[in-house]
């Protein structure tokens, strides 16, 4: 397993997050493995990752940490998933990125401007406030809507070695009930 850890800057002024990226060779870890057990959306993923590989296409997987040092904050993973993608040496094909919690989630949005993740995250506190009638007995309910919402994985076209993403697009992890330590899965398959 190779491990590389990252320390950078925010997207917000005064926020950072660490990021460490893990190789996982051969495969999905034993604790992904679990994790599928519990979570139907883990089979939506491997499904894919099946018919994929029946296709005869291999699939590698990375594993990144992140870290957020708020409640609430979009990252920007953008680079992170560009660079690991372009170590596969697929030039055409898909990338997966799936994040397995149930608090945080993963969203494709505007890059240029920094408002545009504040505005979000107003946008979702606006609608699902943190107090509501509520019975979750953990107290973040919210965070759980939210991640609903938004949802917990992305798939995104490789051509010609790149993320085929727009102009303005970029990958975020999004944090709903932080600061915390999460990670997220890594895929890609193709030529």
């Amino acid at each position: 397993m190779d491990v590389r850890d990252f320390r950078a800057s925010g997207n917000l002024p005064g926020q950072s997050r660490s990021i460490r990226i893990t190789n996982v060779t051969g495969g999905v870890d034993r604790g992904v493995h679990d994790s599928a057990q519990q979570d139907p959306s883990w089979r939506v993923i491997f499904s894919m990752v099946a018919a994929k590989a029946r296709l005869g296409e291999h699939v590698k997987w990375t594993r990144i940490e992140v870290g957020t040092d708020t409640k609430t904050q979009l990252v920007d993973i953008t680079a992170i998933v560009s660079d690991e993608t372009a170590k596969t040496g697929v030039k055409n094909g898909t990338c997966f990125v799936y994040m397995p919690h149930t608090t945080a989630g993963l969203t494709i949005n505007e890059n240029a401007d920094p408002e545009v993740a504040r505005d979000i995250l107003t946008g979702l506190a606006r609608l699902v406030p943190v107090n509501g009638d509520y019975r979750h007995a953990e107290g973040n309910s919210d965070a759980h809507i939210k991640a609903s919402l938004v949802g917990s994985s992305l798939m995104v076209p490789i051509i010609d070695g790149r993320l085929a993403l727009g102009t303005w697009q970029a990958l975020y992890f999004c944090e709903f009930d932080g600061p915390r330590h999460r990670h997220l899965l890594i895929g890609t398959a193709g030529e």
